[in-house]
């Protein structure tokens, strides 16, 4: 498991594309994040969705693995 806290994280879409402008990639995003919310798999304090990055405050749940997760990058 990964250590327990609240992580400050970041991610840039493929080549900086500018995804989240289309309003349907926007509304997956934030379908996805807010279903992992309400599983109890986060806790979700802030976020912000920009044309081709997110911002995201959260503290994960303590039974989720972070791990594969930061290794992927």
């Amino acid at each position: 498991m990964s250590p327990p806290g609240t992580y400050f994280v970041t991610f840039a879409t493929w080549r900086r594309q500018r995804l989240f402008v289309v309003e349907r990639y926007a509304r997956l995003f934030l379908r996805t994040i807010y279903a992992y919310r309400r599983q109890g798999k986060l806790q979700l304090h802030a976020f912000v969705l920009m044309p081709e990055h997110v911002h995201l405050l959260l503290t994960p749940a303590e039974d989720v693995d972070t791990r594969a997760h930061r290794a992927a990058h």
